[in-house]
């Protein structure tokens, strides 16, 4: 149940190792007990204007906005700290508040110098395996389904990242940006379903491959030059010292029980 503090904000939950607080309910989102905070989001019918004015008391009026576009529709104004987005209320209501919120804190987090990958993933002995690609080519079925076969799930959509001297660490829980232990990224997929197929395909890929195509399904503008830096590092460690792959699933969810059983035999062997 989702319960309020004294200023109207729904309670403080975790998306990815942020701790974000919103003026509207979110559905499936682990609520917190404390009201410590990373990211406000505050969903508004007219958030340029309030913006533009510095009529919101909570805004640092001096500083800059980043304006985070859905083609020529204007999704959230994030403040360039990376604190407080105001998000735009009727996009939120066609496109789903838990779906607009996912797309915000991606951008709000590189802002602030946590990396997040459009990605679920799953822990094997040799360490975390990650899956990405295009919404709905089936990342979170896939993941669930390597749970059942006894492989945990860390995440069914966004994976936090950290750099670290030994390459990249997954926090276990997903639930802290500071974390500097945990375990390490393994393996990238990138994956693409294709028609009839059973089991699974697999095609390893070199690192100019991989970060051309981490770049590729990366989030917001990368000509905001603080996210720039901060993907540009993270990406790089990743295509150097990580194993990659070109991933063909089956399009048919029959056959992914299968696909799911072969994947986590093979990654046993990686």
């Amino acid at each position: 149940m989702n319960t309020k503090d004294r200023k109207g904000v729904e309670a403080v939950r975790w998306v990815s190792g942020l701790r974000v607080a919103t003026d509207r309910p979110l559905v499936e989102l682990e609520p917190r007990d404390d009201g410590e905070v990373d990211l406000q989001v505050l969903f508004r019918t007219d958030p340029g204007s309030e913006v533009e004015a510095g009529v919101l008391a909570s805004a640092d009026s001096s500083g800059d906005w980043f304006k985070l576009m859905d083609q020529e529709s204007a999704l959230a104004w994030i403040r360039a700290d990376g604190r407080l987005a105001l998000v735009a209320e009727a996009e939120a209501l066609v496109q789903g508040f838990d779906v607009l919120v996912r797309r915000v804190v991606p951008f709000a987090a590189a802002v602030q110098d946590r990396v997040l990958l459009h990605a679920s993933a799953v822990l094997a002995d040799s360490g975390v395996h990650a899956f990405i690609g295009a919404r709905g080519v089936g990342k979170s079925t896939l993941a669930v389904r390597l749970g059942e076969q006894g492989l945990p799930v860390l995440s069914e959509d966004l994976l936090l990242c950290l750099p670290s001297d030994s390459g990249v660490v997954i926090p276990g829980t997903q639930k802290s940006a500071v974390e500097d232990s945990g375990p390490s990224l393994e393996a990238v997929y990138f994956i693409e379903s294709a028609p009839g197929l059973r089991g699974v395909g697999m095609e390893e890929l070199g690192e100019e491959e991989c970060f051309k195509r981490l770049l590729q399904h990366g989030f917001g503008e990368l000509g905001v030059p603080k996210i720039w830096a901060a993907r540009f590092e993270l990406y790089s460690i990743i295509a150097e010292q990580c194993m990659a792959y070109r991933l063909e699933v089956p399009d048919a969810l029959g056959e992914l029980d299968g696909a799911a059983a072969d994947l986590a035999r093979r990654t046993t062997s990686i």
